[in-house]
This record gives C-alpha cells, sequence and structure tokens, in this order.
C-alpha cells in the first residue's frame, strides 16, 4: 500500500498514524482542500505540528496517504464479499459509490487534485494505474468464468471500463447527475463498456440489472 511501511510502527505509533489520517480524511469532508489546515488538523488529532509534519512533509501526502488507506478498505471490503468477475467490478463500483456519498467533499478534493495532477504524479498510481491493475485481474477472471467472449480485446475493454467509471464520477462531481443517481450510472455505465464482449449467456443474466 502506498506510504505506508506498517512494519516498522509500533502499535502505539500506527494507532497515531490512522487518527492522523481519520481526521484528515474529516477535515477535508467538512472544509474541503482549501480549508485543511495541518496546524488546525495536528490540533484535532491530538498530535504536535511537529510530529505531523515529521510523518507528512504536506498537505498533499497527507491526503494521499489518507486516499491510499481508504482505497484498500474498498478493496477489503469487496473481497471479503467473495465476488467474481462481473459482480466484482459491481461490488467495487457500489463501494467506491458508497464512499463518495458519504464524503462527498473529500471525493471531490481527490477528483481535482487527479485532475490537476502530472502523469507522473502519486495520485495518478494510486487512483488509476492501480486501479487499471486491479480492473485487468477481474477481466481474466471473467475469461476463465466464461463471461466475456474468449477473443476479447483485454486492453481496449480495460480502458472502456475505466472510462466508464470515472464518467459517471465526473457527470456526478460537474452537478450532471444527483448523488442518489451515481451508483446506478457507475453500474450502467459498466455494463454498457462490457456489453458487446458478454457471452450470450452472461448477455441473458445481466439484462435485467441493466434495463
Amino acid at each position: 500500500m502506498p506510504f505506508s511501511s506498517d512494519k516498522n510502527r509500533t502499535p502505539r505509533q500506527e494507532e497515531r498514524r490512522q487518527r492522523i489520517l481519520v481526521t484528515a480524511r474529516a477535515f477535508l469532508s467538512e472544509h474541503g482542500y482549501d480549508g485543511l489546515n495541518m496546524r488546525e488538523l495536528a490540533v484535532a488529532a491530538k498530535v504536535s505540528p511537529t510530529t505531523l509534519y515529521n510523518q507528512f512533509a504536506n498537505k498533499d501526502r497527507l491526503l494521499l496517504a489518507a486516499l491510499s488507506e481508504m482505497l484498500q478498505t474498498i478493496e477489503w471490503d469487496v473481497s471479503a464479499t467473495d465476488a467474481k468477475g462481473i459482480e466484482r467490478v459491481l461490488a467495487r463500483a457500489d463501494a467506491v459509490t458508497e464512499q463518495i456519498n458519504n464524503h462527498p467533499a473529500y471525493a471531490e478534493a481527490m477528483i481535482l487534485m487527479l485532475i490537476n495532477a502530472s502523469p507522473d504524479d502519486p495520485i495518478v498510481r494510486i487512483l488509476l494505474t492501480s486501479a487499471l491493475g486491479e480492473t485487468g485481474m477481474r477481466i481474466d477472471e471473467m475469461l476463465e468464468l466464461g463471461e466475456i467472449l474468449p477473443n476479447v480485446n483485454r486492453e481496449g475493454l480495460l480502458r472502456r471500463l475505466a472510462t466508464g467509471g470515472w464518467a459517471a464520477i465526473l457527470l456526478w462531481q460537474k452537478k450532471i447527475i444527483p448523488a442518489e443517481r451515481l451508483g446506478m450510472q457507475y453500474r450502467e455505465n459498466l455494463l454498457a463498456s462490457m456489453w458487446p464482449v458478454l457471452t450470450p449467456a452472461a448477455q441473458e443474466h445481466w439484462r435485467t440489472t441493466f434495463n
């Protein structure tokens, strides 16, 4: 997990780190990126400013660490469902939607950071590159389960799934769709991206959900 070195931290240090990250997400959800002040956050997290800056050199690095941990939690939660293939892709979309709806200001700040990031920025790796790797594994599962056609263009499908998911999130971020519509739009986009390469049996199974 990015920014993590759990084996080098004592239980007390890990508890303090988690307290800082939870506080950072709460601050960002309430005040947005521009309203997050490191010294105020240190007070709320009950650590000294020196301790905070020793662990996280600046606000962006703190927020990236908080984001990385939140995404890891999403992956753990999705893994616990035992879903595979298409169901796993949709379960992850549902988990991401839940996080966005629970912490909209935090999600918006992360989206803006991503939009403004250079290609080699850590947030690109966290939100895009790692997600593409995860989606690639799900495509391999779909092939093993016989959910998609064996001659599928794997890289093309990977790009379509990424585009479909982010299109839904950006529609929400730009206030084109309301929060209560985000989850369904996300699922519809993913299913539409997969539909042309689904096997007839998989199309029949997912037809009612798509409609």
